[in-house]
């Protein structure tokens, strides 16, 4: 298979479990639910879809990480980190207007940023928290073409302001400046 042509299938694929995730649960929250990139693999599985690569990119899209076996296979990791940077980019890009009056930045949560490293799903517990750990995402991208598409289209600005906004918190600036 082309290689092109297999990174759009994942990118096709890496979602299928969220239509009976909400079907189900009325939620696209994986903590209020169910892991949906796991059940994106199952449906893959139930079909006997055959490409292992897909599969592997679609459980793995939405993990804290990338398995490290997959360090042996150049080729699976390759498709995994772009389908990783697409579904991050496609969050951070999402435009919907949150709800974070009376809420404030976690100070607990600045240790990861200032680690550089991904706010953990189990540190999240606000929705406030929750777009945090979206912004965490800039740490855990793979390719310099996505961290470019990231700065030129103002995508972390748009948030820190979104956030500042509504919270008035200074935190988010020490935030920022970590970023």
């Amino acid at each position: 298979m082309n290689e092109q042509n297999r990174a759009y299938i994942i990118g096709l694929f890496h979602d299928l479990g969220r239509f009976p995730q909400f079907s189900k649960y009325h939620t696209f929250n994986d903590h209020e639910s169910i892991d949906h990139g796991k059940l994106s693999y199952d449906i893959l599985e139930g079909i006997n879809y055959q490409d292992e690569i897909v599969k592997k990119a679609v459980l793995v899209h939405n993990k804290y990480s990338i398995p490290k076996e997959y360090d042996n296979d150049a080729l699976l990791k390759t498709h995994c980190m772009i389908i990783r940077d697409a579904d991050k980019i496609d969050n951070l890009n999402y435009d919907f207007k949150p709800n974070y009056d009376g809420q404030k930045v976690n100070t607990k949560l600045i240790k990861y940023f200032k680690n550089h490293t991904l706010v953990p799903n189990d540190a999240v517990s606000t929705p406030l928290d929750d777009a945090l750990r979206e912004l965490s995402f800039i740490f855990d991208i793979n390719y310099v073409g996505s961290l470019n598409l990231i700065r030129n289209k103002g995508m972390i600005d748009f948030k820190i302001n979104q956030i500042y906004e509504q919270t008035k918190d200074n935190n988010i600036f020490i935030i920022n400046n970590f970023i």
